[in-house]
This record gives C-alpha cells, structure tokens and sequence, in this order.
C-alpha cells in the first residue's frame, strides 16, 4: 500500500522501472524550471499561448546543450500514418505546432490516440530541454539529474522523504 494523492492509502501498481509520475513532475520542474504539463492542455484545446510557449520551448531545444549540441540543422516533420498518409516535412517549430494543433482541434476527446500521443511528445520536449539546461549548467548537474531519475525509478531512496521501495508479488 501507498500514501495515496488524496491522503490515506491506496494499492501500489507495480510501474516497471518508470518513474511514478508525481515524482518526475518535480524532477521536471527542478531541472528544467518548467511544470511538467506547463501549456500542454490536458482536456481541452491549445490556447494562442501555449502554442508559442511550445514553439520557444522546441527552439530552445533545437538550438541544444553543450555536449548534445544538434551537429546538424534540423526541422520538424509530421507523418500522420504508417501506410503512406499525409507527410508534411522541413517545418519550422511554429509551423509544426500550428498543424499539430490544427490537427489536434479535430478531436473533441482528447483521450483519443492522436491527442494523447502529441501531448505526450510535448512532454517528452519538456524532458530534452531538462536534461539540456542541466548540461549547461555543469557536468555533476547533468549527473545528479541521471542519477535521481535512475534511482527514482529503480525504487530506491534518495532521501528519508522519498516512499520509494522494491516491491515482490505473490501470486
């Protein structure tokens, strides 16, 4: 049993290695100064904001860190399936957020596969830029941040704070 996010307890879910999500949300805001879901909607539509804070978040991310430096210019693109669909590539970071949107307004349940996925990569952007503005900052910033995020999903304590723990099912 676990503290649960609404106080007393609850059953523990066995996450497999991941990160639980509370614990990465202050990991995120820690290294990268940003809320985890900072201008990514959750249930409703993106606002003329959160697309440009998007948009400066995946430059910010194309320009890089120091020692992960993009070699090469690169620019966004879009496949929206496998068997040949639409494709629109060499977009900026504005124009990629502007379709991704645009797409995204199609879905009135933002549960649905497209919706959950670009939210999804926006947070995975999130991750880049956190690893990035720790690089910058120093080489044993970058390696504090490895290190929580591998003991934190290893279910290991860092701290005495900290309720994570190895568990063992029975069957």
């Amino acid at each position: 049993r676990v503290k649960g996010a609404r106080g007393g307890f609850t059953t523990a879910n066995a996450r497999n290695g991941a990160v639980p999500a509370p614990k990465m949300a202050q990991i995120v805001k820690k290294y990268s100064g940003q809320a985890i879901n900072a201008n990514i909607p959750l249930k409703g539509d993106f606002s003329e904001t959160d697309k440009k804070e998007m948009v400066k978040l995946l430059n910010s991310i194309k320009k890089g860190g120091d020692t992960t430096a993009v070699q090469k210019p690169f620019d966004f693109n879009i496949h929206l399936d496998k068997s040949g669909g639409k494709l629109f590539s060499n977009l900026s970071a504005k124009e990629y957020m502007n379709k991704l949107v645009e797409i995204d307004n199609t879905f009135k349940k933002k549960t649905d596969k497209f919706p959950k996925a670009l939210r999804s990569k926006l947070r995975a952007a999130r991750y880049i830029l956190m690893f990035q503005k720790a690089e910058k900052e120093s080489p044993e910033k970058l390696s504090e941040l490895i290190a929580e995020i591998y003991f934190s999903s290893a279910k290991i304590n860092i701290s005495k704070e900290d309720l994570s723990g190895p568990f063992i099912k029975i069957q």
